[in-house]
């Protein structure tokens, strides 16, 4: 018994004394640092405004570009007004909503036979507005520029 309580008794010593030694230490510490010199550089990587277009690579890409330009210039739709986004709903969130929705009705065929009952889109996903009149298919490339 005797032996036990002086085995606490050196515990408690010792809790206290290193609780007070780390209380020292933490207050002792200097917590204030001053900025003494701050640097900069600019580095410039590279300048193209005086750059040649390499023309072996340019007549090698034209082709596709102009593919790619006519195809993304085609005339997809025609709109009354402008579609902008906006929160909590808009124009826009809701054409985008009904497009996702015909779309997802023709793949998506569950067991039950029942067809979804809503779409649910993050705002964010709407990265730009579709403008009043012609609507071109690069504009729907650039307000959902996403592979998902």
């Amino acid at each position: 018994m005797l032996k036990d309580s002086k085995n606490i008794f050196i515990l408690k010593n010792f809790f206290i004394i290193s609780t007070q030694i780390l209380y020292f230490l933490l207050v002792s510490c200097k917590s204030a640092y001053v900025i003494q010199k701050t640097e900069q550089s600019e580095y410039i990587l590279s300048d193209t405004s005086n750059t040649a277009i390499d023309s072996s690579i340019y007549k090698l890409i034209l082709p596709y570009k102009e593919k790619v330009i006519g195809t993304m210039s085609t005339i997809i739709a025609e709109s009354e007004t402008s579609l902008e986004k906006g929160t909590p709903e808009s124009k826009l969130g809701n054409f985008v909503a009904d497009a996702c929705m015909s779309e997802a009705a023709k793949i998506f065929n569950p067991a039950d036979g029942l067809p979804a009952d809503f779409t649910f889109l993050n705002n964010g996903g709407l990265r730009r507005a579709l403008p009043e009149g012609k609507i071109i298919l690069g504009d729907l490339y650039e307000l959902m520029p996403f592979e998902n």
